[in-house]
């Protein structure tokens, strides 16, 4: 497929992360971003994919690319209280080995986002992300196959990435025996020191095509070092850069000329 090698995406243009923006702002955003520049978006919740479907109004679907949700249910056992998905992206990283959970597929948010792709028909769906790396560490294999089987139906085996935030056996085991067309995991300067990582994103590329998110380490690395090593160092196939404030939109779009005509 004629995709983009960068993406544009980011918490702040999604409503449920109380964004700025109305749905008209951003597709505005979007309809100038498409126009003007080779920048695919990434969408994540339903104002955000109908701002990107109605902008693209029938152009190559691959520009579009939507991140699935938190498709899990969490229960503390001690309590009967649900977590929230606010409480999870506060700490992921407790939730990888706390005991006296109970965990579920959440069968309203899976029906939202197969809504949300049926509508939208995104060229490109990330499955995965926080709720993924908790499944994996907890081993809750069970829990994670029902997602999985209720999603795959709904997206086309070439559009599908894996989404990982942790480097884990069970990531590269997942992305191996399931129909994925790639995998998204954090590249950047920050772990290039890190051999383990560094043969971890190898295995990836062994498998698949591998989208670098996170390549800008909350901005500690300049945009255009942080694209020339996950693009030149770490042979990323795209990167997912998150911007919101138009200069950064606007020198995201500038680096994507330029590494575009490196890289192709």
């Amino acid at each position: 497929m004629d995709e983009p090698i960068l993406y544009l995406g980011d918490r702040g243009f999604l409503k449920r992360y109380a964004s700025p923006y109305s749905a008209q702002q951003f597709e505005g955003i979007a309809r100038r971003v498409l126009a003007s520049s080779g920048l695919g978006l990434a969408s994540g919740d339903w104002p955000t994919a109908k701002a990107v479907s109605n902008a693209l109004a029938g152009g190559p679907r691959t520009r579009h690319i939507y991140h699935s949700r938190f498709l899990l249910r969490m229960t503390e056992q001690a309590t009967g209280q649900g977590v929230s998905v606010l409480q999870v992206q506060a700490n992921p990283a407790y939730y990888y080995t706390a005991p006296g959970y109970t965990f579920a597929a959440d069968a309203q948010q899976i029906a939202e986002d197969l809504a949300i792709i049926r509508c939208c028909q995104p060229g490109l769906v990330t499955l995965g992300g926080d709720w993924l790396d908790i499944l994996l560490a907890q081993q809750q294999y069970t829990v994670l196959d029902a997602i999985l089987r209720q999603m795959e139906p709904a997206i086309p085996a070439a559009s599908r990435i894996l989404l990982g935030f942790y480097p884990s056996a069970g990531f590269l085991q997942v992305l191996s025996e399931r129909s994925f067309a790639g995998a998204a995991v954090p590249v950047n300067l920050l772990n290039m020191q890190c051999a383990s990582y560094t043969g971890y994103l190898r295995q990836i590329k062994d498998r698949s095509r591998l989208y670098a998110v996170h390549c800008l380490a909350g901005g500690d690395i300049p945009l255009a070092a942080a694209l020339d090593y996950a693009f030149h160092h770490r042979q990323v196939d795209a990167c997912i850069v998150g911007a919101t404030r138009t200069r950064h939109i606007d020198a995201l779009a500038a680096c994507e000329a330029g590494f575009r005509n490196l890289t192709r």
